[in-house]
């Protein structure tokens, strides 16, 4: 196998179920358990739990009949890593979209995508981003150096301009029963069915169906250009030693998305391998002896120490208690596991901090054994 080839297990036994199967009483309760992960103390779960086995029969029943009908959205905002809106649906409607995504979508999906297309699978995700992208490094290096090139890509905008009958005749390349197409259509067509472009970055669906978008550029890329390759949802990167060639290959891929009615924003540039490439929050650099770096992006760099002091601002307040502080520590701990130079620059960043001796006293009582392992000052 060459490098940069990955090989994750699949249950070769998982095929999409059909429409009357998906939304089952059983498997509906299925959906609920998984939606209720991590969010049982919310009001609209414990309200739909309250009186859970009339509840899935009405949805069984309305999904079975066609009568389900999809409920508002509720907005609100997110500002990290950058201010985005959210639209959320009622709880029922999350169980839904929750029964879709793993007895349809997922394993139709999963069959059909390339490896290339590595955000929000089973099986994959950043680490496994970030090995890919390693081992494509090196594979490079062993044949050409540290000469050659990035072709960075971005789509403007991504899910805001996904055109509906566009992602609707991709799904229409699957063979789902006509139940299940008219389930997508209603689903898609939820959100600005007056433009007929977008999809709502709050719903499970909206992960899926957004991987499935870009498909054809996978295919092109990785398939008919031959190229190296990683993508993961609208952030790509190609990667050969012959500037010309990726020229080539950026026109070809405006062309193609044309057809799917994107467009390249314009952070899209080549970047010589020298410099580096920003993804998934690291710059990733070779070596002279082919080893990959990945110290922290700036921008990073700035979200960790405003962050910190954000979060050390509300514990002298009493906003919040040790045990949030230690979690907090260790979310942001488990992102800076993908790098050595990282996790050193977040010992430093504790160790220029004002409230300095404030969190070296809540990592060292910390219940969480690597907290303490990685971020303790040592003796």
């Amino acid at each position: 196998m060459s490098r940069g080839a990955r090989v994750t297990k699949e249950d070769s036994s998982k095929s999409p179920r059909s429409y009357r199967q998906s939304f089952s009483i059983e498997s509906l309760l299925d959906a609920f358990a998984c939606c209720r992960k991590n969010k049982s103390f919310k009001r609209d779960v414990i309200e739909f739990e309250l009186d859970l086995g009339t509840n899935l029969v009405e949805l069984a029943r309305e999904l079975d009949n066609h009568t389900y009908e999809i409920g508002r959205y509720k907005q609100f905002y997110v500002y990290e890593p950058k201010k985005r809106q959210i639209e959320c649906l009622p709880y029922r409607d999350r169980v839904v979209l929750m029964a879709l995504c793993r007895n349809i979508l997922e394993p139709a999906f999963d069959g059909r995508l390339l490896d290339c297309n590595v955000a929000c699978r089973g099986g994959k995700g950043i680490m496994y981003a970030i090995e890919m992208l390693e081992d494509i490094l090196q594979g490079h290096f062993e044949k050409h150096g540290t000469s050659g090139w990035f072709l960075k890509c971005d789509i403007q905008k991504y899910f805001a301009s996904i055109n509906h009958e566009v992602l609707y005749g991709l799904l229409c390349k699957f063979d789902f029963d006509a139940d299940t197409m008219k389930l997508l259509r209603k689903i898609i067509k939820s959100h600005n069915a007056n433009t007929g472009t977008g999809l709502p970055i709050g719903n499970q669906t909206s992960q899926w169906l957004a991987l499935l978008m870009l498909h054809p550029v996978d295919v092109l890329i990785s398939k008919e250009l031959g190229l190296n390759y990683i993508r993961y949802m609208d952030d790509f990167i190609l990667i050969h030693h012959d500037k010309r060639v990726l020229l080539d290959a950026l026109d070809r891929i405006k062309a193609l998305l044309s057809r799917l009615k994107l467009v390249l924003n314009n952070k899209t540039q080549i970047i010589p391998m020298s410099q580096g490439v920003d993804f998934l929050g690291f710059r990733h650099r070779l070596d002279q002896f082919g080893r990959v770096e990945r110290p922290l992006r700036q921008q990073a760099q700035n979200r960790l120490r405003r962050n910190l002091r954000e979060l050390m601002h509300r514990y002298k307040c009493g906003k919040i208690d040790a045990n949030f502080v230690e979690v907090r520590l260790c979310c942001y701990l488990s992102f800076m596991l993908h790098s050595k130079a990282a996790v050193q620059y977040y010992r430093r960043t504790i160790a220029k901090s004002k409230d300095k001796k404030l969190i070296q006293k809540i990592i060292a009582n910390s219940r969480i054994d690597i907290l303490r392992e990685k971020l303790q000052k040592p003796q």
